[in-house]
């Protein structure tokens, strides 16, 4: 059974050949990397196996790989991981081309699984989360990044985050973005209630949380959600007015030194399977 939905595959042809580095361009607000804040959340432990669920091009392997960890990253995309191949050269990962739903690993094999950004638009979600229980070890722990949707209005930057995003509804009439995933991520009891159905009632959940922050100038501040909200899905014709409405948008969030202050909030969902 294939389990990854349309969104994923679509965004892939879409996208070929392109670099996801959006998540490399805007860090914490500590510092760090979203990548680096999810190895941090799962306190590695050398000779551990280690699961990169949804690896892509295996940003999180930079991360993971200062942890003396056996690597395998999983990944439908063979682009992705022939790309992942070429720019880590020979080293010790394992990258196994496979959906989410049917790992080629077997019962209780891995200490950990990681999925950035991953796990929130895969549908249906219960059968990867079946997959994931089943290859993780009693104690066996997996850590999940994804938007904190919940969060878009805890304060001021986040609200404007969420009002520059939702300028892509005047351009619905021309291109209805896809759905992304199916909702079930959407708060933290849909989110901990989806979970425990993937375990069988057998694991506990918990939530931190870590802001993205966006502190641009609105030139660069709009490329972001150029790339990241299928703003190549607006018809040709409408997207030079698409690009003017959310710059003006952007240029009206200039503070006084230039910068235009966005974040969205991000969770880092762990969940220890009993």
């Amino acid at each position: 059974m294939d389990t990854t939905n349309v969104f994923l595959k679509d965004w892939h042809r879409r996208f070929a050949g392109q670099r996801c580095s959006f998540f490399e361009q805007f860090g914490l607000e500590n510092g760090t990397t979203s990548f680096e804040a999810l190895v941090t959340a799962a306190e590695l432990r050398p000779q551990q196996t280690v699961v990169d669920l949804g690896c892509g091009e295996g940003p999180l392997l930079r991360y993971v790989r200062r942890c003396d960890v056996r690597y395998i990253g999983v990944d439908f995309s063979a682009a992705s991981l022939t790309a992942a191949r070429q720019h880590f050269g020979t080293t010790d990962a394992e990258f196994v081309e496979a959906d989410a739903g049917q790992m080629p690993l077997p019962d209780a094999s891995c200490d950990v699984v990681l999925s950035h950004m991953a796990l929130h638009i895969m549908t249906p979600v219960e059968p990867v989360l079946f997959e994931v229980a089943r290859v993780l070890k009693p104690n066996g722990t997996l850590h999940v990044l994804l938007p904190a949707a919940w969060r878009l209005h805890s304060s001021a930057e986040a609200r404007r985050f969420h009002d520059v995003m939702h300028l892509f509804q005047q351009f619905q009439d021309v291109s209805t973005p896809m759905r992304i995933g199916t909702g079930t991520f959407a708060t933290e009891p849909s989110i901990v209630d989806t979970i425990m159905r993937g375990f069988a009632g057998q694991a506990t959940v918990s939530f931190t949380y870590a802001d993205l922050v966006m502190h641009r100038p609105p030139t660069e501040a709009l490329t972001p959600f150029l790339w990241a909200y299928a703003f190549d899905l607006i018809h040709d014709a409408h997207q030079p007015e698409a690009a003017k409405t959310f710059l003006t948008k952007l240029i009206t969030l200039k503070e006084g030194d230039g910068l235009v202050r966005l974040r969205r909030p991000m969770a880092i969902v762990s969940v220890r399977k009993a």
